[in-house]
């Protein structure tokens, strides 16, 4: 009855006279719409402002019950051919100055130049220049620059804009900077037009052409190109949508709040930085579908090494160590049919290229085609257009980690500085160049060649020994009978006793029967003429094919013989583990010793036992003699190189407990309790 009862008529005034609407409304309960007319085109450039007010018609005594703000800005126009703004302005600390300038049509940058005339002491002034663009954030088109200026110095900044559109340039003397400071300033607009902003190539595809157009004053041009980032493309491992506790994660007016998480896990082939975006909500708050998002990433051993949100580029570059990582996004929504989407989420991991990969640019397709010579410089006149020519990368240029779907990311620009003019002399940050492709197979052309006599037969076999490498532990009498048959055929098959001595050696069945393991690399360890390998290394190697077939098939035969050597050793070591004692003693202490020794100084003759392969093994030697400081400063070096690894760090924490440094055994546990949690941290 109350709502129904209510009703309102209002007087309505505009503040200024190109802002127009209707002299009355009646207005109930429900609201009321009424026209307004603003009719820019006689206003001069610069800031205007008004309101439309609605007064109380029966109290108008009250003053305006509501007010209607309107704001429009007129940019000013840049006179051409010039393409040149400037002013002066005399500023106190925190005085600001704001000019709205309409770019030229086909401007690409812009140089600022700031300059005091005159005066004592220094100044700090701040300019800030932001472009307002559908689908741009705030921080994609603004640009901010500190400049401290003393007695007729000047300042030069060039900076990227969008031809068309307006810009707003502020400038002020920093609140700090005190005194007053009189500034001369000036706008520059310069551009060179292409006909693709973003330059987008396929490895080992053909030039691509593009043209160039300079629209209002003539400009140097010298294209340069260059790669700097690969960036892996991840797709999720697992994705899942739950709704949350509907006793806490409930919106005031009842709704439930849904979750996504979204699981990625990748390699890192080597230690070395990377950035993870996600582009599905990266950057989106208040005008995200989705989101916003955060997301937490694990290493091997299940650490947090960082927490992030949507702005990957604030916390910068993350390093991480050798080995794989688990990254975890999760998303909340109130409507769970928005987090659909989530499900099908790439993530990208952006890694700086050793190297920037440069990208050949070229003034005609068939310099292009012959690799060279490559574009110099050339004046642009006005109006005039260019054909130049973007090769694309080889795929043999591309990075070894280079996977399918992955893409390699630079830039490119097209002017170039020159001696008369200042500034960059090209638009800064140039323009987005990205190269998609495929790394290009190292395998076998495809020719079969002569066919053997016995192909067939050898290709049963394989297949026989690669079926032995893929049986489970469960299937042991499987490959009992597989085995015994092929060694039946072929007597101390050497495929077949490595396949043995490997799933002997296996690392969850490995302490319950090292015997087992010693006999199995005994028998590899038999069929290998090691003498005969020590001639053929200590010897030059012809520069004949059979010279290298051979070197190829001794170096198989080697690398059989040091893998056996190193098992064998490990095993022998592990006997003498306390564990190991309990249910297998030792009968023959002095036998055993030797048997290690041997076996290690026969190792040793092929391999630095240093080496972090073997390095375990050489600390388990050291520690044998009882030469605790020499064990004890080879694994913290391998540590340091190998980063987090549970074995290595429970080693060192038993040699403390063994040297009874009991401080230091305390200390190694709980680095052990951060570095190796039992699972991974709660969101």
């Amino acid at each position: 009855a109350r709502k129904l009862a209510f009703e309102m008529r209002f007087r309505l005034q505009s503040t200024q006279d190109w802002v127009k609407t209707g002299d009355a409304m009646f207005m109930n309960y429900s609201g009321k719409r009424f026209r307004i007319e603003v009719d820019p085109t006689e206003l001069p450039p610069g800031v205007h402002y008004a309101e439309v007010q609605g007064m109380d018609a029966e109290n108008e005594g009250r003053g305006p019950l509501f007010r209607l703000p309107i704001t429009v800005i007129i940019p000013e126009t840049v006179p051409m051919p010039e393409g040149t703004v400037s002013g002066s302005e005399d500023f106190t600390p925190g005085r600001i100055v704001r000019r709205f300038i309409s770019v030229p049509h086909g401007a690409t940058w812009m140089d600022l130049k700031l300059r005091r005339p005159g005066g004592h002491g220094c100044r700090l002034i701040v300019a800030h220049t932001l472009q307002r663009l559908e689908g741009w954030s705030n921080e994609d088109g603004e640009h901010q620059k500190y400049a401290f200026l003393g007695p007729d110095a000047e300042a030069m900044e060039s900076i990227a804009v969008v031809g068309g559109r307006t810009l707003e340039l502020c400038l002020t003397q920093y609140w700090w900077s005190l005194g007053e400071t009189a500034v001369e300033y000036e706008v520059a607009f310069h551009g060179v037009e292409t006909d693709d902003r973003h330059l987008e190539l396929s490895a080992g595809d053909a030039p691509r052409r593009v043209l160039l157009r300079s629209p209002f004053r003539k400009t140097t041009i010298g294209p340069a190109a260059s790669l700097t980032t690969h960036r892996q493309v991840i797709h999720p491992a697992k994705a899942e949508i739950r709704p949350l506790s509907s006793e806490r994660d409930l919106i005031p007016d009842g709704r439930q709040i849904y979750e996504a998480q979204v699981t990625f896990r990748f390699n890192q082939a080597k230690s070395g930085t990377v950035v993870p975006r996600l582009p599905l909500t990266d950057g989106l708050l208040y005008d995200a579908t989705i989101g916003p998002h955060l997301w937490q990433l694990y290493d091997r051993n299940q650490r947090l090494l960082r927490t992030d949100d949507i702005w990957p580029d604030d916390a910068g570059p993350l390093r991480l160590a050798k080995g794989p990582h688990t990254l975890v996004v999760w998303i909340r929504s109130t409507q769970q049919s928005h987090l659909a989407a989530a499900k099908n989420m790439v993530l990208y991991l952006d890694r700086s290229l050793s190297s920037p990969l440069s990208i050949g640019v070229f003034a005609d397709r068939s310099a292009a085609d012959a690799g060279g010579p490559r574009f110099s410089s050339e004046m642009l006149q006005v109006g005039q257009i260019l054909p130049i020519y973007v090769a694309a990368p080889k795929s043999s240029q591309l990075p070894a980690a280079f996977g399918d779907g992955d893409l390699l990311l630079g830039s490119i620009s097209y002017a170039k500085a020159s001696s008369s003019q200042e500034g960059a002399g090209k638009r800064p940050g140039g323009y987005p160049l990205v190269v998609t492709g495929k790394k290009k197979s190292s395998g076998s052309s495809g020719a079969t060649g002569t066919p053997r006599k016995n192909a067939l037969a050898e290709q049963i076999l394989d297949l026989k020994v690669n079926h032995l490498k893929s049986l489970s532990e469960k299937d042991q009498k499987a490959f009992d009978e597989i085995s015994a048959e092929i060694l039946k055929q072929k007597p101390n098959y050497m495929p077949v006793l490595v396949a043995r001595l490997h799933r002997m050696d296996h690392e969850a069945k490995r302490k319950e029967r090292l015997a087992d393991v010693v006999a199995a690399a005994d028998a590899v360890i038999a069929q290998v003429d090691a003498e005969a390998l020590a001639t053929h290394f200590g010897t030059n190697l012809g520069t004949g094919s059979e010279a290298q077939k051979l070197r190829a098939k001794l170096t198989k035969q080697r690398d059989i013989l040091i893998d056996a050597l190193y098992r064998k050793g490990r095993a022998l070591g592990y006997m003498e583990l306390p564990e190991v004692l309990e249910k297998h003693p030792i009968t023959d202490q002095d036998a055993h010793n030797k048997a290690f020794e041997d076996n290690f100084a026969e190792l040793a003759k092929w391999v630095d036992t240093r080496d972090p392969k073997y390095a375990l093994l050489h600390i388990r030697k050291e520690r044998r003699q009882q030469r605790y400081g020499k064990a004890l400063s080879l694994l913290n070096q391998r540590i340091q190189e190998m980063g987090a690894v549970k074995l290595l760090d429970k080693k060192r924490r038993d040699m403390y407990e063994s040297l009874e440094w009991e401080h230091l055994r305390q200390n190694a546990d709980d680095w052990m309790l951060r570095r190796f949690p039992h699972g991974p941290q709660p969101f």
